[in-house]
C-alpha cells in the first residue's frame, strides 16, 4: 500500500464518521447511492446505535466497514484511469 491509497483510506474512514453521526439522527434521510460505501455503512451503524439494535455481531460489523473502505478507494483510483 501506498502513501496515497493510505491518505485516501483516512478520507474514507472521515466519511464513515460522517455517516454515523448523520445515521445517529432521527431527521436524517437515509442515503442514496451517490454517496460512498464507507458512508453508507457508517449511517448503518449510527441507525442501529439509535435504535439499541445492531444487525450483525461487531467482528462483521468490523470486517465489512474495512471492505467498504477498500472498494471506495478501488473505485476511485479506477476512475482515474479513465
Amino acid at each position: 500500500m501506498n502513501d496515497e491509497d493510505r491518505e485516501l483510506e483516512e478520507m474514507f474512514v472521515g466519511e464513515m464518521t460522517e455517516g454515523y453521526l448523520d445515521g445517529r439522527k432521527e431527521d436524517s434521510p437515509e442515503p442514496s447511492a451517490n454517496r460512498s460505501q464507507s458512508y453508507r455503512h457508517g449511517f448503518a451503524n449510527g441507525r442501529d446505535d439509535l435504535a439499541k439494535s445492531p444487525r450483525l455481531p461487531a467482528f462483521v460489523l468490523r470486517l465489512l466497514a474495512d471492505l467498504a473502505i477498500k472498494e471506495d478507494v478501488r473505485k476511485l483510483c479506477a476512475g482515474r484511469l479513465h
